[in-house]
């Protein structure tokens, strides 16, 4: 109930180390009004200091750099798509610049998911959810080249531990239909569609991280798909999509908020 997204963004390794400098700087003229357990939390790792609940400390991250101010454009438009999609989803959000990481580990983009009430400070209840996007990671655990992967854990209150079993083949049933986006608004309309679908216990591939519509049919192919729905520019602009039979290639345009029904009739 009212649970929201926080999120932040550091940006690249440089705009990182510069944020992180000036932080340190920060931190150290106020050295003096800090526990010894926190002084000692700054010196392991910087930025986990922002983690800190204790009221001065927390003032201390508040009055301090905001790291938002740092990133380069490129980083600035990734919060903003970011912020675009919850918006989508119609999900509430808010930047936490207290959200910082670890200086010892490259984090691009971190959030947390946790209750949101108008009289809490961002400190007051601890998050269910939390997670970051790496750059930098693969890297240095020793591949040939570096791509971005996103890290995520899921706290669950009074829970314990289980173990499960791993699915067999026979058990898991592939999809029989496929999203393909056209552009890069399809895109974000496609993240609502595709919970709509999901409400409706209608599974849909997708490659939402892959821009060319070659790619995306050709992994739609070799799925071995029924069914493509599809939208482009004009489709946002109508609310609608295109559902195209990958047997013979027939297709009709239905408005969006028909998807789930129409699917159920010819895909399912």
């Amino acid at each position: 109930e009212n649970l929201g997204v926080e999120i932040n963004c550091l940006g690249d390794h440089s705009t990182k180390e510069k944020f992180t400098k000036r932080f340190k700087n920060h931190v150290k003229r106020n050295l003096e009004d800090i526990r010894p357990r926190c002084q000692t939390l700054f010196k392991q790792d910087p930025l986990r200091f922002t983690t800190c609940d204790h009221d001065v400390c927390s003032e201390i991250t508040k009055n301090g750099p905001n790291p938002v101010d740092y990133l380069k454009k490129a980083d600035r438009n990734h919060l903003k798509e970011v912020c675009e999609y919850l918006e989508s989803l119609s999900v509430p959000y808010r930047i936490n610049t207290a959200l910082a990481g670890s200086h010892h580990h490259h984090s691009h983009t971190l959030f947390q998911v946790k209750e949101f009430s108008s009289n809490q400070s961002p400190h007051d209840e601890d998050p269910l959810a939390r997670g970051e996007r790496h750059f930098l990671t693969p890297g240095k655990m020793g591949h040939n080249r570096s791509i971005h992967t996103i890290s995520a854990s899921v706290d669950v209150p009074g829970g314990r531990r289980q173990s499960f079993k791993s699915a067999d083949e026979d058990e898991v049933k592939t999809p029989d239909i496929y999203y393909l986006h056209l552009s890069r608004e399809a895109r974000k309309y496609s993240l609502p569609l595709i919970e709509t679908l999901r409400q409706h216990d209608i599974t849909i591939l997708q490659k939402l991280t892959k821009d060319r519509i070659r790619d995306q049919i050709t992994v739609a192919k070799r799925m071995g798909v029924t069914h493509a729905v599809i939208a482009g520019l004009q489709e946002v602009r109508d609310q609608t999509v295109v559902v195209r039979s990958m047997d013979d290639r027939s297709q009709q345009t239905i408005d969006a908020d028909r998807l789930p029904q129409f699917l159920q009739k010819v895909a399912l």
